[in-house]
């Protein structure tokens, strides 16, 4: 992307005609990122609260404040009452700096970001078998494939540059298959589409498994584990088609159209990673792809999608309670022994908090919160935990919910006023550059956590973005192989895969979980929660682009023209949401881009109420928030 700047004011965004994936294109968010930069609500001094109200400060006053708050409460309650909140759209620099701040200076094992709540499961599903919580194909890899199978996600909405990639494969003759609820856009131009009921994801995932074993399509050289035809033997396409609500014989040509193709591209998102057994759906495409041999060659590879523009930095960072930098796990020795090395420090033995046990801890095991870039009060529901908190620190661009609850707020700038480095869904790292100076008084993330470790006496050198690239380098091996001047071009470098065996392990195979939130007489609708067309995470970016707040001001509900009918009710009507949890009211969208009996919820919300909807159950392997739940719908 190329920025216009005039006087200091960033005018305009364009597409840069070099770039190898983007190729001259923006999606609408692209287009129109520049609008909040310059938005009048822009925070651009420090603020202090004092007898419930914000006063301006100096960045002394407001460093020194903080650090008094962090210190009294670790003096009190101890180290680990402390928590850190990082952000996905920060620099790979700033999220290594804050993991090392947290784990070195702070001492505390409480650190997360949102990636918990949407790629947990691609981390705990792929890191044990293929050494990286992360993709293993690219976009290119999708316009090699013969086939491309999208499972529980929606490219054109969640990650438009795939999207077209996808169009121009189908255009091409690739067999284009797609396993969700929702119908989508590109839909008619795919060769199959099926359209299972919320949460029988995995049933059907372990059909496809045993169809292609018992029909012999697994590749000649990709051997059947011993025991596997008599576990798999459970999960018949009889038994998945009814617990779905489709026929055996989708499943059976699904499987066929999958296994035979050449290569093949599998895809996914937040359809089945935020639902019941969303590791154990990760490891059946992980299954599916080693089974059909479709790893480490062109046109194949897993492409887990990411919701935010840095999110797989944010993995590959360690920003997370049970990650060290490097897609290494906390609770191994080795690793961590490295880390102390470096940070010169002791690290925990095992994982703190994470980003929903925080929340639900706050006020009591956990007293205090450092948060930067994240509103949780929009991503986690968590107003009421923040207001139990003794101390409060909130880093970012706006006064957002959680800033408005915050006793200190340090303003941070924007994309075009700092430089450093990102990294996308195909482990692409680019270089961003500094456009503007920052706004008002604001300063980059990177810095101000600096200034925060060295008022709490750690002798942090100043230094740029490219010298910390240079430590993070030592840290995460991958990105070692890379240079400075590679990264610099248009289009960056993807960061390789550093192999140590010839053959892939199989994942385990795992039964359907209960999830105790089944519809009954009382909540017949199944609802399921998840971005809108251009929101994607809390939309405080957004909110404050003129344009696409525009275009997308509120959530919707949306039903389909049968149970509309049986309501009594039309597009644009006022509903109400009633679930075991809460409930919430607003417009309703009739289409049958929802199935019979389901409820698909766009969740804007910047007041958490919409999430609140679906209570506060985990999934007690990732720790992830799941976002499907028993609904009743009636008018309001």
């Amino acid at each position: 992307m190329i920025l216009e700047v005039e006087r200091n004011r960033v005018c305009a965004a364009f597409p840069q005609q070099s770039h190898p994936m983007s190729r001259g294109t923006l999606c609408i968010k692209g287009w129109n990122s520049h609008e909040f930069i310059h938005h009048p609500q822009r925070l651009t001094h420090p603020l202090i609260k004092k007898n419930g109200r914000f006063k301006q400060a100096s960045w002394s006053q407001a460093i020194t404040f903080a650090v008094q708050g962090l210190q009294s409460v670790q003096e009190r309650y101890g180290a680990d009452a402390v928590g850190v909140v990082g952000s996905v759209k920060t620099t790979n620099e700033e999220q290594y700096l804050l993991a090392r701040f947290s784990r070195s200076v702070l001492q505390t094992a409480n650190l997360d970001t949102a990636m918990r709540l949407h790629a947990s499961p691609t981390v705990r599903g792929l890191l044990p078998h293929w050494g990286y919580g992360a993709a293993g194909a690219a976009l290119t890899d999708v316009e090699k494939a013969k086939a491309i199978l999208i499972v529980g996600a929606n490219p054109k909405t969640q990650a438009a540059n795939l999207g077209s990639f996808i169009l121009q494969a189908a255009k091409k003759g690739s067999r284009i298959l797609l396993i969700d609820s929702r119908e989508q856009d590109h839909s008619r131009f795919y060769t199959q589409q099926v359209r299972p009921r919320p949460n029988t994801y995995l049933l059907i995932l372990q059909a496809l498994l045993q169809t292609i074993v018992s029909n012999g399509w697994q590749r000649p050289a990709t051997p059947v584990l011993s025991g596997w035809k008599e576990k798999l033997a459970a999960y018949s396409t009889e038994r998945a088609a009814g617990a779905a609500g489709i026929t055996a014989q989708e499943i059976h040509a699904l499987a066929e159209s999958f296994a035979t193709a050449e290569t093949a591209v599998i895809i996914y998102g937040d359809g089945i990673t935020q639902q019941a057994d969303g590791l154990a759906c990760v490891q059946a495409l992980w299954n599916l792809a080693v089974l059909t041999g479709n790893l480490d060659k062109p046109g194949c590879g897993l492409l887990p999608l990411m919701n935010s523009n840095n999110m797989q930095g944010s993995i590959d960072m360690g920003m997370a309670a049970d990650l060290l930098p490097g897609h290494l796990f906390l609770t191994d020795r080795s690793a961590a022994d490295h880390f102390s090395r470096i940070w010169n420090c002791s690290l925990p033995e095992e994982p703190g908090k994470t980003l929903p046990e925080m929340v639900q801890q706050a006020g009591a095991s956990l007293r205090a919160l450092y948060v930067v870039g994240e509103n949780l009060t929009a991503s986690m529901a968590a107003a009421p935990a923040l207001a139990r908190l003794d101390f409060l620190i909130v880093q970012d661009l706006f006064l957002t919910e959680t800033a408005q609850a915050a006793h200190v707020v340090l303003p941070a700038c924007s994309f075009a006023e700092k430089e450093g480095t990102f990294t996308n869904l195909e482990r692409r790292v680019q270089c961003i550059r500094k456009a503007i100076d920052p706004v008002g008084e604001s300063k980059p993330d990177g810095e101000i956590i600096a200034l925060l470790a060295k008022k709490l006496g750690s002798a942090w050198p100043d230094r740029e973005a490219s010298t910390w690239f240079s430590e993070m380098q030592n840290a995460h091996p991958a990105y070692g192989q890379l240079d400075e001047a590679t990264i610099s071009q248009p289009g960056g470098a993807i960061w390789p895969v550093l192999r140590s065996g010839s053959r892939y392990a199989y994942a385990p195979i795992e039964a359907p979980a209960t999830t105790g939130d089944a519809p009954d007489a009382e909540f017949p609708f199944i609802l399921t929660m998840g971005p809108g067309r251009l929101h994607r995470l809390t939309g405080t970016l957004i909110q404050h682009s003129f344009t696409l707040d525009r275009e997308e001001p509120f959530s919707l509900v949306e039903i389909n023209p049968e149970d509309a009918k049986a309501v009594k009710c039309r597009s644009g009507s006022t509903v109400r949401i009633k679930t075991r949890h809460g409930e919430w009211v607003g417009q309703a969208a009739v289409t049958r881009t929802v199935l019979p009996g389901t409820l698909y919820f766009s969740v804007l919300d910047r007041e958490g109420k919409a999430l609140a909807l679906a209570g506060s159950l985990l999934d007690p392997k990732t720790k992830i928030p799941l976002r499907v739940c028993a609904a009743r719908l009636e008018m309001a």
